[in-house]
């Protein structure tokens, strides 16, 4: 079979832009795609031969086995918007007779899920319980054996032997680097019989502590708790991480769970010893201090939590918790409670002792909302529980201003468990429930699977992500055997690990998207995990060595802004340090890089161990100079093969209405300079030989112009825009396998919700008239907040969640989106389509007019990177 292309911008970005699968082969798509397609199935074989891997600028495809197919009755849709109306004209070389689709089959929304590659790793170990392998923190995990543990660098080489234990062990109890050291107790005794305590370094090295240190905690942002007993005495102090006594001023009470605490917002919270209170009825109080040990405020609190966002929770009567800032002032005090969240984007809830419900306000004091149940608000959204009120699911998605912006279904939430999900330092979370398991993002979009197979065969069990960008799989059944996994932030399975010897055998399991060629003997197959050996390395431990490191910062450009680190010293390993940045007028800091591999970046304002020599730059960028538009007119030209492959094509009329001043009023606002849009009529039905489908697309906003003296190039700045296609039906034999590459990623299938991507983009504008404002279209470039405008293929566009990429959840619009249309002076119209129709609901008008407010709000509250930058 020869392979039709989709040579077009649309099929490909918007696959990448809701699913983001990653680009494989036609058979592998084939071979997934045809699980219970008899006629499919047989023809596999001849499907596979001869054909090319897919390449740069064709659409991606499904990995066998790799992705789950999941129907969304409700929202799990990309956040998508656009307009749309008016006329497409499609034509076709295709027979002129309709085909019979009567066994065309409507294609399922489908996920990353984890697969094996040639990078994943394979260890052997004695057990499997769920507690025996860690998270990755700071490039390590941990690996229990025998009740011992040994350490493994993510990468691949063990760090320490399994000749380690910790007192603390306990089934959900992990060992973990922070701030480059993890305690731990010797497992071999000393020359007195005892075991005793070390500290573990990255480097291999360990140091041996005191023998009358009898606990330890896990340490944080540079300092641990001892406890100590001499003489049958016990104490506690801090210690930092080279086993020094730091802050002896203080007179702690460590006898705690939750007594070491971390530095948030610069301040740490501890627990300081007082002799016995009538008042609290206690031997201790709560409190806080700076990195250096400073008491800032002072210990007199019952319960105090870390501080967020300048704020945090104390209680000095017993049910009347009082928000506090920095300097111990109260800001809010609303009496008795039971329950309160932590201040995020300037927002907490509270549940009172009398009542069932949660209620959400601001910092003022501002009651906001109340809800049956709710988690804290995460990079503005939150998941909340409503009444259901004859809907088929309580679970909502709330934005900022605590306004409905998403409606989910069982098959997406269910309330109760709403209560166990918490979101990662990378700002996802684990769902889980008897029937399904997910990682989803802030918005409830899945980000990663389970995977499932034949008969019993199946990868599940998420833990969530770490800092570190990995998480751990606990469950995983393969061919009646168990293993456990760690997955990257792709669903790359980096590691594995059985009870059972390592096999050849890997055909069953689900195989890297794009794995590298076979050798021209068909062996060494690339794409088979690589044994570890068991006895491999350790690297220590070995005698730590007294070391001395430098922390230099440079700024890019340099007439950007200036940047410093603190304190300005040469280092000693573990010492703490703090990277400062401030822009000049009309500049922002995009990010910061380090020439140190291997090593966490540091952030801009938090404290951070230093472990490493290393040199970081702050990059930053450039205010834009924009112009407002210099002609009040409307513009229509057509955008020639807006979609097409070899067989057929479409074209579309692309619209805009501009104006010199901001008063055109639209769904963005009342005062808009206007917008531009693809007029695709949500309404009509799509047909073409290899599938149908309804096509919605949302208008960009004009924002202004721009001009480049330099180049002599003249863009239009835009905002916003998204795509979406639902209802699709393809054909499911012959040359409708076309159709499969791209529809069975695009399902949008009765959803309910959609909101518009908060992207800006800029249009080039050829061969400009000054006269009339008339142009040609040329290519689009998106605003990165990290690398500024950036061409629509690049890489670097995809969306990040907290700093990280997911496997690709948004790459923005495509540069060729317009490219080629001519836009002449048109008659103004009245038919853009800023919403889809009910058939895309099958006339449901309640599913309708969800999704038309959830529109309006999206259109309304638009921020992109580029406002949140520059502070727009």
């Amino acid at each position: 079979m020869k392979t039709k292309r989709i040579l077009s911008a649309l099929p490909l970005w918007l696959a990448l832009l809701l699913f983001a699968v990653p680009v494989t082969s036609e058979a592998q798509f084939l071979k997934k795609l045809g699980q219970g397609l008899e006629k499919v199935n047989k023809g596999l074989e001849k499907v596979n031969k001869g054909l090319d891997k897919m390449k740069n600028g064709e659409l991606p495809t499904l990995t066998p086995k790799s992705q789950k197919k999941q129907t969304e009755t409700s929202t799990t849709a990309p956040t998508t918007s656009t307009a749309a109306p008016a006329t497409a004209t499609a034509s076709t070389a295709a027979a002129s007779t309709a085909p019979d689709r009567s066994k065309w089959k409507t294609v399922e929304s489908t996920y990353p899920t984890p697969f094996i590659s040639a990078n994943t790793k394979y260890l052997r170990l004695p057990d499997l319980y769920d507690n025996t392998v860690g998270d990755v923190h700071e490039g390590v995990f941990s690996v229990k054996k025998n009740y011992r543990y040994e350490f493994w660098r993510v990468t691949g080489k063990r760090l320490y032997a399994d000749e380690w234990e910790h007192p603390e062990s306990s089934y959900n109890f992990f060992p973990y680097f922070n701030s480059g050291v993890c305690p731990m107790v010797s497992s071999k005794p000393a020359a007195d019989g005892k075991k005793r305590w070390h500290l573990l370094y990255l480097d291999g090295s360990v140091k041996e502590l005191d023998p009358t240190y009898k606990e330890i905690t896990h340490f944080s942002d540079g300092l641990a708790i001892v406890k100590q007993t001499v003489n049958y005495k016990d104490q506690y102090f801090y210690i930092n991480v080279r086993g020094e006594k730091a802050f002896p001023n203080l007179r702690l009470n460590g006898d705690a769970d939750d007594a070491m605490r971390p530095l948030q917002d610069g301040l740490r919270a501890f627990r300081e010893y007082k002799e016995w209170s009538q008042e609290f009825r206690t031997l201790y109080a709560w409190g806080y201090m700076d990195a250096n040990g400073k008491v800032v405020i002072p210990a007199t609190y019952m319960k105090a939590t870390n501080f967020s966002e300048g704020y945090a929770w104390v209680v000095k009567t017993l049910g009347e918790p009082q928000l506090i800032d920095k300097t111990g002032k109260v800001v809010f005090a609303p009496g008795k409670y039971d329950y309160y969240s932590d201040v995020v984007n300037g927002k907490f809830y509270i549940q009172r002792s009398n009542s069932a419900n949660l209620e959400y306000y601001d910092i003022t004091g501002k009651k906001l909302a109340e809800f049956n149940n709710g988690m804290p608000f995460y990079d503005g959204y939150a998941f909340v529980e409503v009444d259901n009120s004859g809907d088929n699911n309580g679970v909502k998605l709330i934005n900022n201003n605590c306004e409905i912006v998403r409606h989910f279904s069982f098959d997406d939430f269910v309330a109760y468990n709403l209560d166990r999900m918490k979101f990662s330092p990378l700002g996802t979370v684990v769902y889980s429930d008897m029937n399904d398991a997910s990682i989803r993002n802030n918005k409830g979009d899945v980000l990663i699977s389970v995977w499932d197979g034949e008969g019993y065969d199946r990868i599940s069990g998420f833990r969530n992500f770490t800092a570190d960008g990995y998480a751990v799989m606990t469950n995983i059944q393969m061919n009646n055997k168990r293993y456990q996994g760690i997955i990257n932030t792709t669903a790359e399975l980096e590691w594995l690990f059985s009870t059972e010897e390592y096999t050849k055998d890997w055909g069953d399991w689900p195989e890297d998207p794009e794995p590298e060629p076979r050798d021209s003997a068909g062996f060494n197959d690339p794409r088979m995990p690589k044994p570890v050996p068991p006895e491999d390395g350790p690297v220590g431990p070995k005698i730590r060595q007294k070391q001395k490191y430098n922390v230099t910062v440079k700024c890019e450009p340099a007439k950007g802004g200036s940047a410093s680190i603190s304190p300005a010293k040469v280092f000693e390993y573990g010492d703490m340090a703090t990277l400062t940045a401030k822009a000049n007028k009309n500049w922002a800091v995009s990010r910061v890089t380090s020439d140190a591999i291997g090593y966490e970046v540091p952030k801009i304002g938090e404290t951070f161990a230093v472990t490493t020599d290393m040199t970081l730059t702050v990059h930053f960028l450039e205010k834009d100079t924009t112009e407002t538009p210099q002609h009040t007119t409307a513009l229509q030209g057509t955008r020639h093969k807006f979609i097409q492959n070899e067989d057929w094509s479409m074209d579309t009329e692309i619209y805009a209405e501009i104006s010199e001043e901001p008063n055109i009023s639209s769904p963005y606002g009342e005062k808009t300079y206007g917008f531009i849009t693809a007029m695709v009529d949500p309404d009509k039905l799509l047909e073409m030989p290899e599938f149908t489908a309804h096509i919605f697309t949302a208008p960009l906003e004009v924002c202004g112009y721009q001009f480049d003296q330099q180049t002599n190039r003249r863009w239009m700045v835009l905002e916003g825009g998204a795509y979406a296609i639902g209802n699709l039906q393809v054909h499911p034999e012959g040359n409708g396998m076309m159709g499969l590459y791209f529809t069975a990623l695009l399902a949008l299938n009765n959803h309910t919700d959609f909101q518009i991507l908060p992207r800006r983009y800029r249009l080039e504008m050829l061969d400009y008239n000054a006269e009339t404002g008339e142009f040609t279209c040329g290519a689009m470039q998106t605003f990165s907040a990290e690398w500024g405008w950036l061409n629509s293929d690049d890489k670097r566009l995809a969306k990040k969640e907290k700093g990280f990429m997911m496997t690709a959840t948004d790459n923005g619009l495509p540069g060729d989106l317009f490219q080629g249309a001519k836009l002449k002076v048109a008659p103004k119209r009245n038919d853009v389509h800023w919403y889809p129709s009910a058939k895309w609901y099958k006339e449901d008008q309640n599913a309708l007019q969800q999704a038309i407010e959830s529109l309006n709000k999206a259109y309304r509250s638009l921020e992109t990177d580029y406002q949140k930058v520059f502070g727009e």
